[in-house]
This record gives structure tokens, C-alpha cells and sequence, in this order.
């Protein structure tokens, strides 16, 4: 819900809801610690909830230590909608099938 101009430059963690931020930087961690890219399922800040799917790719520095990242987010929050519905339906009718049984 934000244009992609004034999303420049915005550290990415602060365009993450709260409860997500400790797997952020979890996945930033992996990267310190060797992992070339990784990825996170997340949820944007905004006005309403956007789920994203952030690949997060290392640079490594002049000495190989991590110089910068490489945040590519992509939003699949229909993807997790979709999911979460057939996750209900499947609990629906492991239900009906022992009430039935």
C-alpha cells in the first residue's frame, strides 16, 4: 500500500509488524553467520495487513564478512489466505469425520 519511491532507503525492519520482527532478525542473523540468502514470511506495517514473502540475499564485504542485504519482498498474501482456508476446510472435515465415525 506504499509507493515504491518512498520505500527507498527505509530500513525494512520498520516496515514489519512487531510480531514478526524477531524472525527478521533471525534470518538477518543466519546471513551474519555464513548463509549466502535465506527467507522470511512476513507482514507488512500499513493500513491493511499485507503478507510478503522476503528473500534476503548476503553482500559479502572487501574481507567476507556481511557488507549489505538485499531485502526482494513479494506479496502473497492471497497465497496465505488461500492456505489458511484449506488448513479450516481440512479441520472441518477431520471434525465431521469423527463425529461421524
Amino acid at each position: 500500500g506504499q509507493a515504491a519511491d518512498a520505500l527507498v532507503g527505509v530500513p525494512f525492519e520498520r516496515l514489519v509488524r512487531p510480531e514478526h520482527r524477531a524472525a527478521v532478525a533471525s534470518a538477518l542473523g543466519r546471513l551474519a553467520s555464513g548463509d549466502a540468502s535465506t527467507d522470511v514470511l512476513s507482514v507488512a506495517v500499513g493500513p491493511a495487513p499485507v503478507w510478503l514473502h522476503l528473500r534476503l540475499t548476503a553482500l559479502p564485504g572487501d574481507a567476507g564478512a556481511l557488507s549489505s542485504v538485499v531485502v526482494v519482498g513479494r506479496e502473497v498474501t492471497g497465497h496465505v489466505r488461500r492456505a489458511d482456508e484449506a488448513t479450516r476446510q481440512a479441520d472441518r472435515l477431520r471434525l465431521l469425520h469423527a463425529v461421524t465415525a
